[in-house]
């Protein structure tokens, strides 16, 4: 898991689907930005693990490509939406404060 502080956000990084799922219990988790393709864990099996029992816990979906069927199951598995890559900030930073009620700077 890597830590970097920045205003006045903490930002965790893990290295796997399975860190994802155990850190909004070892963290004061806000938001979960989550990709698809992760080596041991889907990123969609992930968000519904993290959604069963944290439902409140907002999560976007980042990935490469999104199709229709993609995004039905991007919000199957209980994501608040999904963003492609490369990540236009503009963008990241409208669906943020959308799912946090809260301005990103």
């Amino acid at each position: 898991m890597m830590f970097q502080a920045t205003r006045n956000y903490q930002i965790l990084s893990t290295g796997s689907g399975y860190e994802s799922i155990t850190m909004p219990y070892k963290n004061d988790t806000r938001l979960i930005l989550m990709e698809i393709n992760l080596k041991d864990v889907n990123g969609l099996e992930a968000t519904k693990k993290i959604k069963k029992f944290c439902p409140n816990i907002p999560v976007i979906i980042q990935t490469a490509l999104i199709t229709d069927e993609t995004e039905k199951q991007v919000f199957s598995a209980g994501a608040d939406h999904c963003i492609t890559k490369p990540i236009d900030m503009i963008a990241m930073r409208n669906k943020i404060s959308e799912v946090t009620d809260a301005p990103f700077l």
